[in-house]
């Protein structure tokens, strides 16, 4: 990872999404200074219709595994070439492991259609777990741009140790405002995606 880049780079690209991001690791050489960061949430998936199911066992939400370059209050950007840097001027309210199992524990409360549901830690006596791992939650600014959000999820019989079932979730988002709301409208987006296609599946497989 690059935490400066060569100015005259960040003078070239300046007024496109490029020059945003250039910024930010400009930021981070401490050539320039500013406000305090703005804060963001993500949203819980909701709305759900009845087709998507329900469950009578007791589901508790492990806390994701992540990077720790990942699981951060940062945003992540994803640069051409593998190379990574965070989008200046926000982060998150909390780092990203904690805020995704909260919000992944709500969207499946929010169906109204589940007998118990919790996180890790709550005392809840689990009949499945939903272990998940972070692969990927940040802006791709090498194609696109994008906001791209992919979690592995595994649902476990907490009684047997076996899983039960398994998949990769993917989403990406277009990002047409190369703005903070822009940004994170559509990482929100995107990961609202993922949630209710982990819903449907935690169902079905249950």
């Amino acid at each position: 990872m690059t935490d400066c880049i060569d100015r005259r780079a960040f003078l070239r690209h300046c007024g496109t999404l490029g020059g945003v991001l250039a910024a930010a690791a400009v930021g981070g050489c401490g050539l320039a200074s500013g406000p305090a960061p703005r804060t963001f949430d993500l949203t819980a998936a909701s709305g759900f219709p009845r087709s998507v199911g329900g469950s009578g066992a007791h589901i508790v939400v492990m806390t994701p595994r992540a990077l720790p370059a990942l699981d951060t209050e940062k945003i992540m950007v994803r640069e051409a070439g593998g190379e990574i840097s965070y989008y200046p001027g926000v982060q998150w309210g909390a780092r990203l492991s904690g805020l995704v199992q909260t919000r992944l524990t709500q969207a499946f409360e929010n169906t109204g259609r589940v007998r118990a549901i919790g996180q890790q830690g709550d005392g809840i006596a689990a009949d499945y777990l939903i272990v998940s791992e972070i692969r990927e939650f940040a802006l791709d600014a090498s194609n696109g741009p994008s906001a791209r959000v992919a979690l592995f999820v595994k649902v476990i019989n907490d009684r047997s140790g076996r899983v039960a079932a398994s998949k990769l979730f993917e989403a990406s988002i277009p990002i047409f405002s190369d703005t903070p709301d822009g940004v994170i409208g559509a990482l929100d987006a995107a990961f609202e995606e993922v949630q209710r296609d982990i819903v449907a599946f935690t169902f079905r497989r249950i």
